[in-house]
């Protein structure tokens, strides 16, 4: 039976890779395949990467939520085939950083290290409620202690599922500082939330800096999976290094992740011990697509586009920033329920995203066609895009999550 080390980054784009990412560069097999984060947060795709379900399924429409525990999944499945299973990193889809033994751990009964804080203040829990201070800069010691549990997995005499989050919320060392990668303005604004940018203070935004210390967090997890990899037998082994989302820059006068921009919903998904030839896949895929290649065989739907969900504001409940699209190999389309905002971008043509489609008569078939594929499988999945007070009202309460959404 194959092991499996799975390692995911929070906000690492998928052109932050150069030069200063060869452990990344030499271990990457699948470059074409295209993996959608539907839902672009960080607690949402841990939600969907557990329990193979999207955000309508798994109700984390936010940060900051309980996810409610009585689902089936991925480390359940896999200590029913008889594997030893390990978490290390931030879980972001509880009320508290410590996370008792028990179902709130989804199956990560036999080792669970949860991360929490920035810089100084940053701290692991195990298994009791006093947690351990942690090294400010947030990969090393996130690193150290999953080193440390891939030797005694390796020492014990089941197979192993191992889960690294590596965060970028911690302190970056100079040594890894690295030239930003360019700046891709767009020319209109797309979506206007809470963090949108007025376009008359793009000069003013400090986000050269952001975009310098993205491409130096690239370096430093380029090192931290070299240092995995080291430690990792190859031959017997799934490996795979991804991101839950990407993150904006003020491109798009934009900035953030939760929006349907490339640079937010696009995530890189390198592997080794498997190839899946290019294709698309949604982020709930990647349950399925891990169970068959570690020797389950298990349904992955071929898939010919992503149904894109905005449910609000990333950390609060407030409307006026919802959204829903489709992604296609060649296409984005998405509409703002704020003022029926509609976008349709050529990927293959304007991969940058500078133009927006939808408003040209020549492009008024594919608009109504891909139009019509997005609403298809919003009702096919009982998604009526409400309000984000909608699910403030129905889906949460005291910031958990309710049980009918398992």
């Amino acid at each position: 039976m194959k092991n499996l080390v799975y390692i995911f980054a929070d906000g690492l784009r998928a052109d932050a890779f150069g030069e200063h990412t060869p452990h990344l560069n030499t271990f990457c097999q699948n470059e074409n395949t295209a993996v959608i984060s539907a839902h672009p947060l960080p607690a949402s795709y841990r939600a969907t990467l557990w329990t193979g379900k999207n955000v309508l399924g798994t109700g984390m429409v936010r940060e900051g939520l309980q996810l409610y525990p009585d689902h089936r999944t991925l480390p359940q499945v896999l200590a029913e085939q008889g594997y030893a299973t390990a978490f290390v990193g931030e879980w972001r889809i509880a009320e508290q950083p410590f996370v008792p033994r028990g179902r709130y751990r989804l199956g990560f009964d036999e080792a669970f290290f949860s991360f929490a804080g920035v810089g100084d203040k940053r701290r692991f829990y195990t298994d009791t409620p006093n947690g351990k201070p942690a090294s400010p800069v947030a990969t090393e010691t996130e690193t150290a202690v999953f080193l440390e549990q891939l030797s005694q997995l390796r020492c014990g005499r089941r197979p192993f599922a191992a889960f690294l989050n590596l965060t970028d919320s911690g302190v970056i060392p100079d040594e890894y500082s690295q030239p930003a990668f360019p700046w891709k303005e767009a020319s209109s604004c797309g979506v206007r939330t809470e963090k949108s940018i007025p376009s008359e203070a793009l000069q003013t935004v400090s986000d050269a800096l952001e975009r310098q210390r993205a491409v130096a967090f690239a370096a430093l997890l380029d090192a931290r999976v070299g240092a995995v990899l080291e430690r990792t037998d190859l031959d017997n082994t799934v490996v795979v290094v991804t991101a839950c989302c990407g993150r904006l820059y003020a491109e798009h006068c934009r900035k953030g992740s939760n929006t349907f921009f490339e640079e937010a919903i696009r995530v890189p998904f390198l592997t080794k011990g498997f190839s899946l030839s290019g294709q698309l896949l949604d982020t709930q895929d990647i349950f399925p697509v891990l169970l068959d290649a570690m020797g389950f065989p298990a349904p992955v739907p071929e898939r010919d586009h992503v149904l894109l969900f905005g449910m609000g504001p990333e950390r609060t409940f407030r409307d006026g920033a919802e959204w829903r699209g489709i992604r296609t190999v060649e296409h984005t389309y998405a509409v703002c329920k704020r003022d029926d905002t509609e976008y349709l971008f050529d990927l293959q043509k304007d991969p940058l995203q500078l133009e927006n489609l939808a408003l040209l008569p020549q492009m008024h078939d594919l608009r109504m066609r891909l139009r019509y594929a997005m609403y298809r499988d919003m009702l096919e999945q009982s998604d009526t895009f409400p309000k984000n007070s909608y699910y403030k009202q129905y889906w949460v309460e005291h910031r958990q999550i309710l049980p009918f959404l398992r």
